[in-house]
């Protein structure tokens, strides 16, 4: 029987939609985990990278996740080795597709990645890092790493979306790498959104004096010394010696008696 024209355009978007439902099975610890996949890259434009995916929650050997669209995501980890094509990633939890700053907590190198799959499906590493982009970042399997959301232009999304590398982002300072280190558990990741500085309440300390003023003339009021906002975060021995500071500096001088 043959089918007509518009017949068999319906037969094909049948088939394309099955072919990019993208939903596979893998599992840890014996629990079935449902893993949603991006399909192949072949849209071009903002709107490759849309609708986003979350999917439901999911357990790997016992620890629930929650998939979440965080805009501030923000943690340290270790990577684990994924096979994967192209400089892409998996994540537990991040909006698929979505992209990430990963920085090398070895050698401060950061690069830009695209996060396309649900992962890593073992163990507790933070990301699971493609063969490209273990290779831009000089990374291997267990490398400590700081994984950060970000929104890039669309030049470099559509440059990760083809299988080729962004531009490589400056590199993190020395300095602020062996700080994020510090942060680094022993197994897992921590997040650092979570550790954002607070505003440091302050206090009010009033001054030490060692013995009162005296005023010669009773007429004569002495001005209030002023009390000195100092904030509690620093020694209560600098505390006390601003104090007393501001207390020689400000103390009224005596009015000298007059003549006979």
């Amino acid at each position: 029987m043959r089918l007509p024209v518009d017949g068999y355009l319906r037969f094909g978007a049948v088939v394309l939609a099955l072919g990019l439902s993208g939903c596979v099975f893998g599992g840890g610890g014996g629990d079935r985990v449902a893993t949603t996949v991006i399909p192949a890259r072949s849209a071009n434009g903002p709107s490759a990278d849309y609708p986003m995916v979350l999917g439901e929650p999911y357990s790997i050997d016992g620890v629930e996740y929650v998939p979440a669209d965080v805009m501030n995501y923000d943690e340290v980890g270790y990577v684990a080795a994924d096979a994967a094509a192209g400089v892409t990633a998996s994540h537990r939890t991040l909006p698929l597709p979505s992209y990430v700053e990963v920085t090398s907590l070895e050698t401060g190198r950061t690069i830009l990645v695209r996060v396309e799959r649900r992962g890593p499906m073992t163990g507790s590493s933070l990301v699971g890092l493609a063969v490209g982009a273990q290779e831009q970042l000089a990374a291997s399997e267990g490398s400590p790493v700081r994984v950060r959301r970000v929104n890039p232009p669309e030049s470099e999304r559509a440059l990760l979306r083809a299988g080729q590398t962004a531009p490589e982002r400056l590199d993190t300072p020395m300095s602020l790498v062996a700080v994020l280190k510090r942060k680094l558990p022993e197994a897992g990741s921590t997040s650092l959104a979570a550790n954002t500085a607070q505003p440091v309440e302050k206090t009010l300390v009033e001054p030490v004096t060692e013995s009162p003023v005296i005023v010669a003339d009773a007429s004569v009021a002495a001005e209030p010394v002023p009390t000195l906002e100092v904030p509690e975060t620093e020694p209560l021995e600098t505390q006390l010696a601003t104090a007393e500071l501001v207390t020689e500096t400000s103390a009224p001088e005596s009015p000298e008696a007059p003549e006979a």
